[in-house]
C-alpha cells in the first residue's frame, strides 16, 4: 500500500506499476503474486515514483502486527481507525481485526477510504466475499462527510482459517453468529 499517490488516471503505466509492486512485494514476502493486493491513495493523475517504491519494498520487513501497519498509511486522517474483536464459534476463539484510512471525501460508497479486515476464521472465500458485500452496503457505503468522490476506495478482507473452527457455511448458526459480530462491531 502506498499513500501520497493514487496511481489513478495513469493509464497503462499505472497498471504496469501496480503489477511491479505486486511482483516485488510477493518476492519480498516469499508468497505467490496472487496473494498480494495493491492499494494506493493520494494525488490523482501522477505516475508513481517507482524507483522509490521499489527500493522501499525491497527494504520491507513483513510485519504481522496491526499497530505497525495502520500508522504509515494515514494521509489527512487525524486519528488511527482500527478494531480487534474476538468471539467463540463452534468452541473456538476467532479473531477479527481491521483498520481503515479516510478523512473527508467519504461519499458516496467509501470514496477515498481504504479499509482492511483480517480474520483467522475458517470460511470459504466466496461466502466471505458475499458477507463482505452485504456488510459494506450497510456500513461503509452509508458514510458521507462532504459529498465529494474519489477514484480510489476499497475494502479488503482476508481469512486464513487458522482458528481451528469447522468451516462456516451459509445459513448456519455459526454464519449468523459471525456475521452478527462483524456487523455489530463495524
Amino acid at each position: 500500500m502506498n499513500s501520497g499517490n493514487a496511481n489513478a488516471c495513469t493509464g497503462e503505466q499505472g497498471i504496469a506499476d501496480a503489477r511491479e509492486m505486486i511482483a516485488l512485494a510477493a518476492a519480498q514476502a516469499g508468497v505467490a503474486s496472487e496473494e498480494v493486493a495493491v492499494a494506493s491513495t493520494g494525488i490523482i493523475g501522477r505516475p508513481l515514483p517507482m524507483a522509490t517504491i521499489a527500493a522501499g519494498i525491497r527494504q520491507l520487513v513483513i510485519l504481522a502486527v496491526l499497530p505497525d501497519f495502520r500508522r504509515p498509511f494515514l494521509t489527512t486522517d487525524l486519528v488511527e481507525k482500527n478494531q480487534v474483536i474476538q468471539t467463540e464459534i463452534a468452541g473456538h476463539t476467532v479473531t477479527m481485526a481491521g483498520c481503515a484510512k479516510g478523512s473527508g471525501m467519504i461519499h458516496p460508497n467509501m470514496a477515498t477510504m481504504l479499509a482492511f479486515a483480517t480474520t483467522d476464521v475458517a470460511i470459504a472465500p466466496s461466502l466471505l466475499q458475499s458477507l463482505l458485500r452485504k456488510l459494506t452496503e450497510v456500513t461503509f457505503n452509508q458514510i458521507t462527510v462532504d459529498g465529494d468522490t474519489s477514484t480510489n476506495d476499497m475494502v479488503l478482507v482476508l481469512a486464513n482459517g487458522q482458528a481451528g473452527n469447522p468451516p462456516i457455511e451459509e445459513n448456519t448458526f455459526a454464519y449468523k453468529q459471525f456475521s452478527k459480530k462483524c456487523y455489530r462491531q463495524s
